[in-house]
C-alpha cells in the first residue's frame, strides 16, 4: 500500500465522516454540529478545516500520481483532471487558511471574497468529479472510483429533493463523500500491484515454446 494512497483514503474517510456526522446532527436536531461554521471560528471548525485541506491535497496528489492511468492519451481526460487538481488546490487553501480566518479578518469584503471563492470552487468540484467519472466510465480497473464519482449526481438530486420538502437532512455531505472517496480510490491499484499471471496459461505458453 503506497503512502499517497493511505494518506488520501484516510483523510477522505475522516473528512467524509465529519461531514456525514454534521448532516445527521442537523437532520436530528435542526442545528449544525460543532463542525458547522454557524457557530463562528472554533476549535472544531479549525480542525475540520485542517482535515479538509489534507484531504484536498492528498486527493490532488493522487490525481497527479495517477495521471497516466487517468489521461490514457486523451486530451479531454487530461484537462478535466488538471482542472480538478487546480480546483482541489483552491479548496485546500480556502479550507486550510481562508475559512478558519473568516470572522477574524478586519475587512468584511475579505470574508465575502473567501466565501465566494469557496462557493464557486465547491460547486466546480462536483461538476468536475462527475465529468471525470464520465471520462473513465469505460475503464474497467477504475470502476469503483467511477461508480462513486457518478453517484455524485443522484446524491445531489437527493439533497435537492430533501431541501424541497423542507427536510433538515438536506446536506451536501452525501455528494461530498462520493467525491472524496471516489478520487482517493483512484490510487487503490498501487497496493495490489500487477495482476498475477494465470498458471494454466503460463504452462500452455511454455509448452508451445518448448515444442518449437
Amino acid at each position: 500500500m503506497t503512502v499517497s494512497y493511505k494518506v488520501a483514503i484516510t483523510a477522505a474517510t475522516i473528512y467524509a465522516a465529519m461531514s456525514l456526522y454534521d448532516a445527521v446532527h442537523h437532520g436530528v436536531t435542526g442545528k449544525g454540529s460543532a463542525f458547522s461554521d454557524e457557530y463562528g471560528t472554533t476549535w472544531a471548525t479549525i480542525a475540520i478545516g485542517i482535515v479538509a485541506a489534507m484531504s484536498f491535497i492528498a486527493n490532488g496528489a493522487i490525481l497527479v500520481i495517477e495521471r497516466i492511468r487517468i489521461d490514457r492519451g486523451s486530451r479531454l481526460h487530461r484537462w478535466v483532471r488538471r482542472l480538478l487538481v487546480a480546483d482541489l488546490a483552491v479548496l485546500a487553501a480556502v479550507f486550510g487558511i481562508g475559512i478558519p480566518l473568516m470572522g477574524t479578518l478586519e475587512a468584511v469584503s475579505l470574508d465575502t471574497a473567501v466565501g465566494a471563492v469557496a462557493g464557486v470552487a465547491f460547486a466546480s468540484m462536483f461538476i468536475l468529479a462527475v465529468a471525470l467519472g464520465l471520462c473513465l466510465v469505460r475503464v474497467r480497473e477504475l470502476r469503483p472510483s467511477v461508480v462513486l464519482l457518478l453517484a455524485v449526481l443522484p446524491a445531489i438530486g437527493l439533497a435537492i429533493i430533501l431541501n424541497a420538502i423542507g427536510s433538515a437532512f438536506a446536506h451536501p455531505a452525501y455528494a461530498e463523500t462520493a467525491v472524496y472517496l471516489g478520487i482517493a480510490l483512484l490510487g487503490q491499484h498501487a497496493q495490489t500491484g500487477a495482476a498475477e499471471p494465470d498458471p494454466s496459461r503460463s504452462a500452455s505458453t511454455l509448452a508451445q515454446t518448448t515444442s518449437r
